[in-house]
Formats: structure tokens, C-alpha cells, sequence
């Protein structure tokens, strides 16, 4: 496929984003999402609006590699907030979907890396 990278980036901004209203945790029966993150939620926003429009422009590679970074940066985030929660409750969902999507990220910016652009003439 000629442009699964875009694919992949724009679908791993999207789940991040989503990924913000589905339960994190259940801390004493109640659920609590991930837009409870105080300053983090716009941060995920920014991340996940940015990789979308990373993916929709598709301009240079080095747009690619900021979305490398981001995928690094979201699945290490995920597994730091999976054992915080793992200490007082359950892991939810969200949790699960953000790790998802930091993981399509990488993919989206590892071939948008990789991929070589055809010559027109």
C-alpha cells in the first residue's frame, strides 16, 4: 500500500484523542476517564490533533519523525499511568487504547520513514 504511513499516523491521533474520554481506572466504584488529567488532556489533544494533520499533509519525512517521537513518548506515558493505576485500582480501557495508539503511531511514523516517494515526471 502507497500510503499506509498517513493511515496509521492519522488513525494513532485519533485513538489517542479518543482514548481520553473512555474509562482510565475504577477507583472506589467510580470510573474516571482520562479527561481528568488535569493539563495532561490538552497535551494528549495537541499530540493526537498533530499527528492527524501530520499524517493529512504528508510533506516531508521529517514530519515522520515527529511522529516516531510522539508514539515513543504516548506508550511510555501508557505503561507509567498502567502501573500508577495498577497500585490503587483497575486498569481501564482508555489506558489500553492509549497504549494502542502510541503503538500505531510508531508504526505510522516508522514507515513514513521509510517510505520512498515516487518520482513523477
Amino acid at each position: 500500500m502507497k500510503s499506509l504511513h498517513r493511515y496509521l499516523t492519522m488513525a494513532g491521533g485519533a485513538l489517542i484523542i479518543l482514548a481520553l474520554f473512555l474509562p482510565f481506572t475504577e477507583l472506589l466504584g467510580q470510573s474516571v476517564s482520562g479527561l481528568k488529567l488535569q493539563g495532561a488532556t490538552k497535551f494528549y489533544i495537541v499530540l493526537g490533533i498533530g499527528m492527524i494533520i501530520t499524517g493529512y499533509l504528508d510533506k516531508k519525512k521529517s514530519y515522520y519523525y515527529a511522529a516516531l517521537i510522539v508514539g515513543v513518548l504516548v506508550v511510555l506515558l501508557s505503561m507509567k499511568y498502567q502501573s500508577d493505576v495498577k497500585k490503587f485500582g483497575t486498569v481501564g480501557i482508555g489506558l489500553w487504547i492509549l497504549l494502542l495508539s502510541g503503538l500505531i503511531t510508531l508504526a505510522g511514523g516508522i514507515l513514513g520513514i521509510r517510505h520512498k516517494k515516487e518520482v513523477t515526471t
